[in-house]
């Protein structure tokens, strides 16, 4: 592989890691701004309240016939001793 081209696939690969890390960083915001919509509903019982009725209304669609709904999670527990 000449210079040149080692040069390019450098930038391209620079290039491509930019835009990852861009995006890495716009979807945190994103996930800040939720967490602070959140926060600022514990403050303020009235947003409190808007805030809860848009969570519901967006998991009732995943609810069964009594209008539960079940999350599944994985645990891993550890116990270690020195």
């Amino acid at each position: 592989m000449s210079d040149a081209e080692r040069q390019r696939t450098n930038e391209k690969v620079f290039k491509s890691e930019k835009e990852r890390v861009r995006k890495f960083l716009e979807d945190r915001k994103k996930e800040e701004e939720k967490g602070q919509l959140i926060q600022a509903g514990i403050r303020f019982p009235k947003r409190k309240e808007v805030t809860w009725n848009v969570v519901t209304e967006a998991v009732r669609k995943y609810a069964d016939n009594t209008g539960s709904v079940k999350l599944t999670n994985e645990v891993i527990c550890f116990d270690a001793t020195k």
